[in-house]
């Protein structure tokens, strides 16, 4: 009888502690820090917590997400952050299981605290990085970027450069999604549409997305035949790649796009439901 009591009593001892672990460790891969702050151990608490925050920090000014390898490197390093952070975590409070001192409530609490202030803290280090990621939601940038696609854009590319034509650039975002278009014509050039294909300069601009004006409805074939169109000096004149599904420069409530609409260069696709085009670059 004093067996089974002791059995019954070491059971009611590690099942909470095991539990209390688990926690531990998923709340510090999921931020690491705050299973620390949970344990108790808040000096392991302020070791871990700025880890993402300075990866993010160091990163940015490399541009080490600027291609699609270097996204792959910094989030395999998050990764293993986040793992290492958990492990830590768990054996932390192992170690702790059974210690008397501060209250499982003032733990939460501290918890509650530390995840606030490293949330606080990852949103500083992404506000600042050079590269974001958004959704591209529509099919107008098709078949480029596919309606759903995300891609990575670079917000600091045009610091130092003027847009190009050619160039997909970001026009604004909203939320984790954007406005993707490609820059068709420059100020000072002359761009035309007729018979289904855009003339820049006198020349055929990107016939890879020239179309059939049989396919197209009525308001798409009266946008289609513009121009000729002088581009006054630091405007653009943009277009959808899906030319037949596109809202852009060629209907006049759209119009020309000045240059400090131009929020960034598009670089490459990092996630998309066909796989193949995973890591495509975008050109």
């Amino acid at each position: 009888m004093k067996v089974e009591d002791t059995d019954k009593s070491e059971n009611a001892v590690i099942k909470p502690a095991r539990r209390r672990a688990d926690v531990a460790a998923v709340l510090s891969f999921l931020g690491p820090g705050v299973g620390q702050a949970l344990n108790g151990d808040l000096k392991r608490a302020a070791l871990w917590g700025p880890a993402i925050p300075l990866l993010i920090f160091i990163s940015s000014p490399m541009r080490i997400r600027a291609t699609f390898v270097g996204f792959v490197i910094y989030h395999s390093i998050q990764l293993f952050i986040s793992v290492l952070s958990a492990r830590d975590a768990f054996r932390s409070a192992v170690k702790r299981a059974g210690t008397n001192g501060i209250t499982w409530r003032r733990r939460v609490g501290i918890a509650a605290l530390a995840a606030t202030l490293i949330a606080a803290m990852d949103y500083a280090a992404i506000s600042s990085a050079t590269i974001r990621f958004y959704k591209v939601p529509v099919i107008s940038m098709a078949p480029t970027i596919a309606g759903g696609e995300r891609v990575a854009v670079d917000l600091h590319y045009y610091a130092h450069r003027s847009p190009q034509r050619g160039d997909v650039v970001v026009m604004g975002s909203r939320g984790d999604t954007v406005m993707v278009k490609r820059i068709a014509a420059l100020g000072g050039d002359v761009i035309e549409g007729k018979e289904g294909r855009v003339f820049v300069n006198g020349s055929p601009f990107a016939d890879r997305f020239q179309v059939d004006m049989r396919e197209l409805g009525s308001t798409m074939q009266r946008i289609s035949q513009f121009g000729p169109q002088l581009i006054p000096p630091g405007k653009f004149f943009v277009l959808g790649d899906n030319r037949k599904h596109s809202w852009d420069s060629r209907s006049p409530d759209f119009g020309l796009v000045d240059r400090t609409d131009i929020k960034g260069k598009v670089l490459y696709v990092y996630w998309s439901s066909k796989v193949s085009q995973i890591g495509r670059r975008v050109e």
